[in-house]
């Protein structure tokens, strides 16, 4: 049997037969013989009690195993947890050794069944009213700016955010003494302590309304928060000034802490967004939908970022040579863009493609020839591949319809940058270099002429056409500031590079690539001189 089960109940001591024991204790001579039968055959060292616990609707009883319990020692209903404390003393001649173990249960332990309200703090609200705020730096890095209506309230240690007027009175709503906190009780967006703030008035550099916006500087972060109208603002400003003067001389030795009383607003988490604010956000980002909140997690966003690009990095390892797409036929060359310059060039003379000849007639139109920066100014580089899918479908009309004349003169440039090989063929690329330092400039112009003629037709065809184009573009240097010089520093790289499997220093070979078409723009006549107009000189 049970030792549990041979203890009797407390109101059925009288009906067992037990008799009342008048002044009896625990270390009376009257339960000395009991205490040396129970513990006969236990150890020396062993405790000179045992301690059954029983849960009797929630509560806890201390009871001694094989003792008579006298009935006037009745336990005391206990609903709120409490045990009782019984202390049993061996009397022993070493009064020094003696064993006992004390189970008082002090004042200060006693629960209540119904957990404790959470303790909050409520502050004097000094102003308060509708702004907007945004984030304005986090950390060091400046972040997109993206204004949230917010009814705002300045207590005494903090700025406190609310989403509107109805959610800040909702929250001020008393509850009874005791009650837990509700989850779908109304929570501030965002406090922000102002113990060791800066607030500053904004420059047109933060934002176009800076007459009516101030910068708040809360740790690592700032933040944006702009009124209606300037005297609201500045009226924010001087009491936010005020506020934070006042924190910053308490906390100074001897200065007295701000006095607060109850309130809906966490006193940890002052300067923090609250953690139903929080929770909030994370669940709004795990439904797929968009936050507005200024304290969205940017790691959250660095994570999807750092997962697109490993993603991006295997499908690049894993993505085939674009030799081999072509050789499967996945992978095919554009109609006009990215190919030989002969398989685009007409059969009968002049070979020059039909785009570089329909793009000439637009630019050298009079009011494009005068257009500053041509050829220099970077066109849309979205427009520009627009235009390269309208070529390669056989749209020409594309090229007139065009309405930017920069847009135009990138396409050209980008047709014979994507050439499989150069205008001057790579072969020659060593041969044209060294032809720029020969001296004196009759045996310049001659080896130059040479190289001319080495060339292939379309390629000879291709660059006296373009090269007549250019100089046409420098009559009107006055207009677009577009000098020789200016032309071959454009044109250098687009029309002659060096073969791959050559190294070169890029450089110095930049420099050289601008020396070549100089020399071709200005000694032109010379160089692309036709022999029958130099028989008919003769003559």
């Amino acid at each position: 049997m049970d030792r549990e089960d041979e203890i009797p109940e407390q109101g059925s001591l009288k009906g067992r037969g037990y008799e009342p024991l008048h002044n009896w204790s625990p270390t009376s001579e009257r339960s000395r013989p009991d205490l040396d039968i129970m513990y006969s055959k236990s150890s020396s060292d062993s405790p000179p009690f045992v301690r059954i616990n029983k849960r009797l609707g929630g509560s806890t009883e201390n009871l001694l195993t094989n003792v008579r319990r006298p009935s006037h020692l009745l336990l005391p209903a206990s609903s709120s947890g409490d045990s009782l404390d019984v202390e049993i003393r061996e009397r022993e001649p070493h009064a020094r050794n003696r064993k006992s173990r004390s189970m008082v249960a002090p004042k200060n332990r006693l629960q209540s069944p119904i957990p404790a309200p959470r303790h909050t703090l409520q502050q004097e609200v000094i102003l308060e009213g509708p702004v907007k705020r945004t984030k304005f730096l986090e950390g060091t890095k400046k972040t997109k700016k993206n204004w949230i209506d917010c009814y705002m309230v300045l207590t005494p240690t903090a700025l406190v955010f609310y989403k509107d007027q109805r959610t800040y009175y909702s929250s001020k709503v008393s509850r009874p003494t005791g009650t837990p906190p509700s989850p779908s009780t109304p929570q501030a967006e965002l406090v922000l302590a102002l113990l060791n703030a800066h607030a500053t008035q904004c420059i047109q550099k933060h934002t176009k309304r800076y007459a009516r916006s101030i910068l708040l500087i809360v740790g690592y972060d700032q933040y944006l928060i702009q009124d209606e109208t300037e005297d609201g603002a500045r009226k924010w400003f001087a009491h936010i000034r005020g506020v934070i003067f006042a924190l910053y001389q308490c906390s100074l030795p001897g200065g007295d802490s701000p006095t607060f009383t109850h309130s809906n607003a966490d006193a940890d988490s002052l300067g923090r967004t609250p953690p139903t604010a929080r929770h909030a956000i994370r669940n709004k980002h795990k439904a797929g939908g968009s936050s507005n909140e200024d304290s969205s997690d940017s790691t959250e966003v660095s994570i999807q970022k750092s997962q697109v690009r490993s993603k991006l990095r295997k499908f690049f390892a894993k993505r085939p040579p674009v030799d081999q797409l072509m050789r499967k036929g996945i992978y095919k060359d554009e109609p006009v863009f990215g190919r030989n310059l002969e398989e685009v060039c007409p059969a009968t003379s002049p070979r020059v493609p039909e785009f570089v000849v329909a793009c000439v007639k637009e630019i050298e139109r009079p009011d494009n020839m005068c257009t500053d920066g041509l050829y220099r100014a970077s066109g849309n580089l979205s427009q520009v591949q627009k235009i390269r899918l309208e070529v390669d479908q056989n749209k020409m009309s594309v090229i007139q319809n065009n309405t930017d004349i920069h847009v135009l003169t990138g396409s050209l440039k980008l047709f014979f940058r994507e050439l499989k090989e150069p205008l001057i063929p790579c072969s020659m690329f060593d041969r044209v270099l060294a032809a720029c330092s020969i001296k004196p400039k009759e045996a310049r112009i001659k080896e130059f002429q040479e190289i001319v003629k080495a060339l292939p037709p379309c390629n000879r065809d291709t660059l006296k056409f373009l090269l007549e184009h250019l100089i046409k573009v420098t009559e009107y240097k006055e207009q677009n500031r577009m000098h020789t010089a200016n032309l071959a520093i454009v044109f250098g790289p687009t029309l002659l590079w060096a073969p791959p499997e050559q190294a070169h220093n890029i450089a110095v070979d930049c420099i050289q690539q601008n020396n070549v078409v100089d020399i071709l723009l200005t000694d032109f006549k010379e160089i692309f001189v036709d022999n029958g107009s130099k028989g008919k000189k003769k003559a």
